[in-house]
């Protein structure tokens, strides 16, 4: 599941998450600028598939770890499932539970609690997890995201831009720390260096639906709308309900001339939107799309005096 937490203009993409329609403001189209935190985005982009498997699994693990021992290492297996299945509190718990099992050997379980702390958004608590860990001296790819994140929220894009650049200096595979300078990069404007690091996520990972969104919207916001469309188009086929990708896919359809793809689009975004603002700004951008087209027809209607039947993909 994913979920929006507004910073500013900026969305935070937690660990494990779940939608609440909020989107950052943008000049004729709406955005999803987002920062992950997880280290491979594992749970991130699957959760939802996995979602119950993984709440069955926590429930089995509960029950079995009653039964037995209750060493270190089971607190943290309960903490991890836990975390999977966004039951924060739970890996709250049994973070701290590993924690006191092991003095000796913290960190792992810390790791855990601070993912937790983030995640339900006790930015303080995680904050002083973090100093445990290293700070921003870890080399860590989750203490980094983590960090990272708690610094934007605390509105210091620039430092959170250095420990984000950190960790892909680190390891330039982490595609969360590249997803997180993409989407930052592209809510200051900084389009070519947020480009750059979302192709090394799609180059990674062609299929991260995320990240297609996110370039999409890059290319959205430098005029490049065919290369926009190509990346919702792709969004839209894995996720055909991925609210974001209908309204920015359909904002770069119309401004290519596919008309009535724009206008399902619109149209399908609206049926499941729940978000009243969203809604109205996408009613706007329907009575452009339906002028266009009855321009279109009008257009067509002139070329083919006889009134033939023309597939409307707007003025050629």
């Amino acid at each position: 599941m994913r979920k929006y937490i507004l910073i500013g203009s900026v969305a935070v993409f937690g660990f494990s998450c779940q939608t609440n329609n909020k989107y950052s403001k943008a000049v004729n189209t709406t955005d999803r600028l987002e920062v992950v935190t997880s280290d491979d985005m594992r749970s991130s982009f699957n959760l939802s598939k996995r979602e119950n498997l993984i709440k069955n699994s926590l429930k089995t693990a509960e029950k079995s770890a009653l039964k037995g021992d209750k060493t270190a290492g089971t607190y943290l297996t309960l903490a991890k499932l836990a975390i999977l299945s966004a039951d924060y509190p739970k890996a709250i718990k049994y973070s701290k539970a590993a924690i006191k099992k092991d003095l000796d050997n913290p960190n792992d379980a810390r790791k855990v609690l601070f993912k937790a702390y983030v995640e339900s958004g006790q930015m303080s608590l995680a904050k002083l997890v973090g100093s445990t860990l290293g700070g921003i001296e870890s080399n860590d790819p989750n203490v980094l995201n983590g960090l990272g994140i708690i610094a934007l929220q605390e509105g210091e894009v620039e430092h959170s831009l250095a420990i984000f650049e950190k960790a892909v200096k680190n390891n330039p595979s982490n595609l969360a720390a590249r997803m997180n300078l993409g989407s930052i990069y592209t809510q200051i404007s900084d389009f070519d260096r947020a480009e750059k690091n979302y192709k090394v996520v799609l180059k990674k990972w062609p299929n991260n639906v995320d990240a297609q969104i996110g370039l999409g919207t890059v290319y959205n916001k430098m005029i490049r709308y065919h290369d926009a469309s190509y990346l919702f188009t792709q969004a839209l086929r894995q996720e055909s309900k991925n609210e974001i990708a209908l309204y920015n896919g359909a904002y770069s359809f119309y401004k290519i001339n596919h008309l009535n793809k724009a206008k399902s689009s619109l149209k399908k975004f609206m049926k499941i939107s729940k978000n009243g603002v969203d809604v109205k700004r996408s009613q706007k951008l329907l009575v452009d799309v339906e002028k266009a087209i009855e321009a279109a027809e009008k257009q067509a209607s002139k070329r083919s005096p006889q009134g033939e039947d023309t597939a409307v993909n707007g003025p050629r």
